[in-house]
């Protein structure tokens, strides 16, 4: 519904939801018609790492609204690809304005659109979204972390 409202101002753009459905494919399919947005919006279903890996790096921005996440991944994927991120403030990732590597927004419609508006117009590094990856995530420094959290 956020791209949709995106679309109007930015019609050449395309919204590409990659993953496994979970039964939601029908209804998905349902919305983007109901929306007109069978020309801007696909659903490619799974994607292999290394095409997941290709379709980041040449993305704009990854987005992810989630009414929960106790993680992530995908978030840390893009980012280790170097690409800015827009995520819902249901997730635990609410440095990356901090860091500049995206924009935490709230878990509503309006909310992502403006963060879909802003985050076009703000001059991400790649380098600094990678960075931000590797010295918060790199396995050496979440097992200290842990082993630290673990003895407290």
């Amino acid at each position: 519904n956020a791209f949709s409202k995106h679309i109007q101002k930015n019609p050449d753009s395309k919204l590409i939801i990659a993953g496994g459905d979970d039964g939601e494919k029908s209804s998905l399919d349902q919305l983007i018609s109901d929306l007109d947005l069978t020309e801007s919006v696909f659903l490619i279903g799974m994607i292999g790492e290394k095409d997941k890996r290709l379709l980041m790096q040449n993305s704009a921005f990854f987005a992810l609204a989630s009414t929960f996440e106790s993680f992530g991944i995908v978030v840390a994927e893009a980012l280790a690809c170097g690409i800015p991120v827009v995520v819902s403030n249901r997730t635990p990732w609410r440095d990356v304005e901090k860091n500049n590597c995206g924009i935490l927004a709230e878990n509503k419609i309006d909310d992502f659109y403006k963060a879909f508006q802003s985050i076009r117009n703000i001059r991400y590094s790649k380098a600094i979204c990678r960075n931000y990856v590797l010295a918060n995530f790199d396995w050496k420094i979440v097992t200290v972390q842990f082993v630290k959290y673990f003895l407290k």
